[in-house]
């Protein structure tokens, strides 16, 4: 059952759709971001859930997204948490039809062996996406090992929808992935709907089957010059926090092992907090001082790391508005959420083979008018 999520989650961000377009006047223009980031390429970075239908525990990964712009060809690129490539579209721009001209994907995280390795899509119906018809549909073809997999993906309706006060279109469809080995055919079959907010792109995609539910939350947007300098942290970990610039001068806190060893926040068997996310609603219903948010709006997220001991420390903060342009939250807002955070949460810390490790870790909150509307992931 494990392999069989595997696929499909593969699938999803093989298939996922793209959130940019031309430069040529057209019927998506508005539900794009502004033209500034064209130059050099715009990113949007997504939480991406998985939830199983069984008793197994949800799981949340990062995934960012490049696209670029080149005349009438589109270059998407999307990168793991890691920041290292995992698949590449090309796309050509005809009118309102987005048509894929090539696909392929790069082994990383799950595929040690095969790290780095490209594997080539072949591209038999093109067109992803129609923004004049209902009616489309996108299928490739992938072949690896004597596996063939076959992805068939039917855009059946389109209509006009809402996200956070914008104007929004959501496309929905079925997905049908047929894997063939052997002679033995196994077939997954979803249901899905994309949203594109107006001047943002792609805001939130959901996939649901029979086995599990797929669900991508648009968190933050940056310029390709943001992404790069990210991606260039040289020998520092993925989610490296410089211990100079964290919110506690002269911070207490020590991790039970060198930075270094460190774990991304990205591994299976994460830390958190314990009881969850309801565990920690009851904590701030009971401990925040929510006049202190002053009416504040945006996405405020806290980068830290829980040690060995299950202690938290080094809190760092990333602020972003509504539309995921950089601000700057006021510090009476900052405190009144970190204070929470810092000494009144427990903590469960990260077990890599029945060990208790240090790991990074993060948590944002989703604010509106000095209310907190949501908790990511």
């Amino acid at each position: 059952m494990h392999v069989r999520w595997m696929v499909v989650l593969m699938v999803l961000l093989w298939g996922c759709s793209s959130e940019s377009s031309s430069i040529l006047e057209s019927s998506y223009d508005t539900y794009l971001p502004s033209s500034v980031y064209f130059k050099d390429g715009f990113v949007s970075k997504y939480y991406v859930h998985s939830r199983p239908k069984s008793n197994q525990s949800p799981k949340t990964n990062i995934l960012y997204r490049k696209t670029r712009i080149l005349g009438d060809t589109m270059i998407m690129e999307d990168f793991n948490a890691g920041y290292q490539k995992i698949f590449h579209r090309k796309l050509t721009l005809l009118g309102s039809e987005w048509k894929s001209m090539k696909e392929y994907s790069i082994f990383q995280d799950e595929y040690f062996s095969r790290r780095g390795e490209q594997v080539d899509f072949r591209i038999e119906s093109p067109t992803m996406i129609k923004w004049d018809n209902v009616e489309s549909e996108y299928h490739r073809v992938r072949l690896l090992d004597g596996n063939e997999l076959n992805i068939v993906e039917v855009q059946k309706n389109m209509e006009e929808s809402s996200y956070e006060e914008k104007k929004a279109i959501t496309f929905s469809g079925e997905r049908v992935v047929t894997s063939t080995y052997q002679g033995e055919e196994n077939r997954y079959v979803s249901t899905w709907e994309r949203t594109f907010a107006e001047r943002l792109g792609m805001v939130h995609f959901i996939s649901d089957s029979e086995d599990v539910v797929y669900e991508w939350e648009l968190v933050e947007q940056m310029s390709a010059t943001e992404f790069h300098k990210r991606q260039s942290h040289g020998t520092h970990r993925v989610a490296y926090i410089d211990t100079t610039q964290v919110m506690i001068a002269k911070d207490p806190f020590k991790p039970c092992s060198s930075i270094g060893r460190i774990a991304d926040y990205y591994n299976d068997d994460r830390s958190g907090i314990k009881g969850g996310k309801g565990r920690l609603r009851y904590i701030l219903r009971n401990h925040l001082d929510s006049d202190k948010l002053n009416d504040e709006s945006g996405y405020l997220t806290f980068r830290f790391v829980i040690n060995c001991a299950g202690e938290a420390g080094w809190f760092t903060t990333e602020e972003a508005d509504l539309d995921f342009n950089k601000k700057s939250f006021s510090e009476e807002s900052k405190l009144a959420l970190s204070e929470v955070l810092m000494n009144h949460t427990d903590w469960k810390p990260l077990r890599i083979r029945g060990e208790e490790k240090d790991s990074y870790a993060y948590t944002t909150f989703k604010l509106k008018d000095g209310e907190i509307i949501e908790i990511l992931p």
